[in-house]
């Protein structure tokens, strides 16, 4: 679709698109990331171990990794507005009842609810951008949403930090169910259908794993689809680690573990418009490999910060800040590459490509729950495996030099 087309539309305007998917985002967000500061509290809560209640982040990534592959061919056919609206109902379900839970496993399968719900959101937010821009442009406005989720992490966890300090772990689901009540409202109301029914396919479900194996199959779809995960992956371990590495071994309260965050959003706000204004000139594929060599710096200094025995918050923080700069240049980059050869199947794409995202990061999430929070080395060595692991994609998979 020519994007000054989708453009002209009125109800796609691309301000218009970005406020309401930004909304998705923030209730996603909550869900992934306000109640972190509560994850000390919890587990003593549930007199666990904190390797036990970290799973309660990598149970939900596979919700997430779950659905999409649900959604997005099913958007296809019925448009994505009822399949977001659909989404939201199921994670405010998922949301009631971890406020509830009485224990860990039924706080678990809430978030493997609230997970399965909410990749409504996440499988079909790219596939409303791709049915509304395209090329360098669909970059462009990536890389401008990309600032606009910056302004959403913040919020999570320095609300979760309050409402954790001051009402106890249940009021950081609480919060989810009243988000995902307004956001229903919203986007019941404003969203526009970006989907038209010329275009809309139905397949059967032997058609929907059959074209799952052509994208796998196709060297592009793959390859950028894995850079857009290791990096998330990357993301998610550093999610997992921190708030014990931070709060037990660092002693930074849970309030002021929630302040921590904007210094990332400063940094994904940095990378965003660092390849909004580049990406035109230097093109998608250059992009990559610049963020790539930027990462593999930031994580060799962090690891070389614990080495020489600096340990502390900031030998975490700022070297990531560095990191997160270059993850967002792939987020904005990546998903754009992976979404091009496939114009007219936008919506089983995202799903496959948000699916693999999601089954990468619960992967590094579960696995990094059983790293050390004694330092920041066993984080940094992870970070720097995932690096190299990207730098190895991007030379043999996409070939790119």
């Amino acid at each position: 679709m020519n994007s000054s087309i989708a453009v002209a539309s009125p109800s796609w305007h691309p301000m218009r698109i970005i406020i309401l998917l930004t909304l998705t985002g923030l209730v996603s967000q909550f869900a992934s990331d306000n109640f972190l500061p509560s994850l000390p509290a919890m587990a003593t809560y549930f007199s666990v171990h904190s390797s036990s209640i970290k799973l309660t982040i990598s149970i939900y990534m596979l919700g997430l990794c779950l659905s999409q592959l649900i959604y997005g061919p099913i958007s296809d056919y019925t448009g994505r507005k009822p399949i977001i609206l659909f989404g939201l109902i199921i994670f405010a379900l998922g949301s009631v009842f971890a406020t509830l839970a009485p224990s860990l496993p039924a706080l678990l399968s809430a978030r493997l609810i609230q997970g399965l719900g909410i990749g409504a959101t996440s499988a079909l937010f790219r596939v409303v951008l791709r049915d509304c821009f395209e090329g360098a442009e669909l970059s462009r406005i990536g890389s401008y949403m990309s600032i606009a989720f910056a302004i959403v992490p913040p919020l999570a966890p320095i609300t979760g930090g309050y409402l954790g300090t001051y009402f106890g772990w249940r009021s950081n689901f609480l919060i989810c169910v009243l988000l995902a009540i307004v956001a229903l409202i919203v986007l019941l109301t404003y969203l526009p259908e970006t989907h038209h029914p010329d275009k809309r396919v139905k397949r059967t479900l032997l058609e929907v794993f059959q074209f799952y194996g052509q994208l796998l199959k196709n060297r592009q779809f793959l390859g950028y689809t894995l850079c857009g995960s290791l990096n998330y992956g990357a993301i998610m371990a550093y999610i997992t680690v921190t708030p014990f590495l931070f709060q037990g071994t660092y002693h930074i309260p849970p309030v002021l573990f929630g302040w921590l965050t904007p210094f990332i959003a400063v940094a994904l706000i940095c990378g965003s418009l660092t390849n909004a204004r580049l990406v035109k000139h230097r093109g998608p594929d250059r992009m990559l490999i610049l963020a790539a060599r930027i990462m593999l710096i930031a994580a060799s200094t962090m690891l070389l910060l614990g080495l020489f025995g600096f340990a502390n918050v900031w030998v975490v923080v700022l070297p990531m800040m560095v990191f997160v700069m270059g993850v967002t240049m792939v987020f904005s980059n990546s998903f754009a590459g992976a979404f091009s050869p496939f114009p007219h199947a936008a919506g089983i794409v995202g799903a496959l490509y948000a699916s693999i995202q999601m089954l990468i990061s619960a992967t590094f999430s579960a696995g990094a729950a059983w790293l050390s929070h004694k330092s920041q080395i066993p984080l940094a060595l992870a970070m720097l495996a995932i690096v190299l692991m990207l730098m190895t994609n991007q030379r043999f998979l996409l070939r790119l030099k």
